[in-house]
């Protein structure tokens, strides 16, 4: 790092130069938070195409660039909510990947937003995952309710002493294409 000062005197300016070099000790490398990966996927008909064909580009690239993440699943819902693998988590590879998008080919956006059916299914998944498993949670949609409660507080609330949530990291995409609920 350089540093200089100048200071004025009758002498003129005085200028000093200095340069530190600290030793710094090697930090390990960090362990990933999660080995495991669940996309919850807006498929409400008030999610757009275009916002629902970037979602789907998010979750493949995701998957293919993150080596931390071993296994996922993909939540969808919209009114109501469904895994792609509704018995165990998909391994992150390309045969898992391929077999999760082939399920997602072709979904018809339909019904209103409902997130706290999401969140109710992610809490009660219907398989089996340890309490206190971390996971990093990665939220496809702008976020707009439109069916049930509708006050984003409100909704989190209700599921944030659940030791799921409680291990949940989550992630939230802004795409520019159209409104999206900030406060969610």
């Amino acid at each position: 790092a350089l540093a200089s000062a100048d200071c004025l005197d009758e002498n003129g300016p005085r200028y000093v130069y200095a340069r530190l070099r600290p030793d710094l000790k090697t930090v390990a490398a960090k362990q990933a938070f999660a080995p495991h990966a669940v996309f919850l996927l807006d498929t409400s008909l008030s999610e757009q195409p275009d916002r629902f064909g970037v979602s789907m580009m998010l979750l493949k690239r995701i998957l293919e660039e993150d080596p931390d993440i071993k296994s996922f699943n993909v939540l969808t819902f919209n009114v109501g909510a469904a895994w792609v693998d509704p018995n165990d988590w998909l391994p992150n590879t390309k045969e898992g990947r391929d077999r999760a998008l082939a399920k997602l080919d072709g979904i018809v956006l339909e019904g209103a937003t409902d997130f706290s059916c999401a969140l109710e299914k992610l809490v009660n998944p219907g398989f089996d995952v340890a309490a206190g498993t971390p996971i990093n949670c990665f939220v496809l949609s702008d976020g707009n309710i439109t069916w049930g409660e509708s006050d984003a507080a409100s909704v989190v609330a209700k599921f944030d002493e659940s030791p799921v949530m409680k291990s949940c990291r989550f992630h939230c995409f802004r795409t520019g294409l159209g409104a999206e609920n900030l406060e969610l």
